[in-house]
């Protein structure tokens, strides 16, 4: 048999065949550890009672939701994604939020070595310019109030407090970090994927903590995070009620958070 003598379509399918076949079958290959690892982390929600779902609209497969509950009855939401390549250190963000706990903001934590603070950024910002911030977006003019006037609380646990700053409201009694939690933080187990950082606050939309990973999270990472929010966010005192979104803009910016 000569070539000459094969169908086109023959000759076609087997082309597109050899030119697909083989980048498809080098990506299964090279994500087959990752695919592996996004069953074990569905498997184990499931075995909680939680619902896993994948975040399909993203684009990414390792890109991932979970809706669960806490042992305290709070309900949390948990995502997973790609967070892009201009973070040093990091590409993977996994946040959780308890949409119950949400209200004015009287806490946040952040890394120190994250460039500007928060604070300073806050404390350049004029009465005119703040202003004119609130008719814009009340939300984010509060957010400046909080951190112009926030008070940095240090847990006790000195390698935590070096790595990290916490800020709440003057008026918050205590901060809701214990030496052993902050501890926690840095000491992740040993199976997990280690964190480049952690970041927590409480504004409208609740009380969040979020992760900062090199790569895609494992389950020892996730059920990690998991236990570090829930403790977390059964120390915060009672939240303040805020003002339902007025603007546009913050009603915008309620929905997306809503909505992920």
């Amino acid at each position: 048999m000569t070539l000459s003598s094969v169908p086109h379509v023959v000759i076609v399918a087997a082309a597109v065949l050899i030119f697909l076949g083989i980048p498809l079958s080098f990506y299964a290959l090279s994500t087959r550890g990752q695919r592996r690892t996004t069953r074990e982390i569905r498997a184990a929600a499931r075995e909680h009672g939680w619902t896993w779902h994948r975040m399909r609209w993203t684009g990414d497969p390792t890109s991932f939701r979970i809706n669960g509950q806490a042992a305290t009855g709070e309900q949390w939401i948990m995502t997973s994604s790609q967070a892009g390549t201009n973070n040093q250190g990091w590409t993977v963000r996994i946040a959780i939020r308890f949409p119950a706990l949400g209200g004015i903001q009287d806490f946040a934590l952040e890394p120190r070595d994250s460039g500007p603070s928060a604070t300073t950024i806050a404390s350049a910002i004029t009465p005119s310019l703040e202003s004119s911030m609130a008719r814009f977006s009340p939300m984010l003019a509060g957010k400046a109030e909080f951190f112009r006037d926030a008070r940095e609380m240090p847990t006790g646990s000195a390698p935590f407090d070096a790595a990290y700053r916490v800020l709440t409201r003057p008026d918050l009694p205590h901060s809701p970090l214990t030496p052993a939690l902050a501890a926690r933080m840095l000491a992740w187990p040993e199976m997990a994927v280690q964190p480049h950082s952690v970041v927590a606050w409480r504004d409208a939309a609740g009380f969040a903590f979020q992760a900062r990973l090199p790569r895609s999270p494992n389950w020892p990472a996730v059920s990690h995070v998991i236990s570090v929010a829930e403790e977390l966010a059964s120390r915060m005192p009672p939240p303040t009620s805020s003002p339902p979104p007025s603007t546009f803009v913050d009603r915008v910016a309620a929905g997306l958070r809503i909505s992920l």
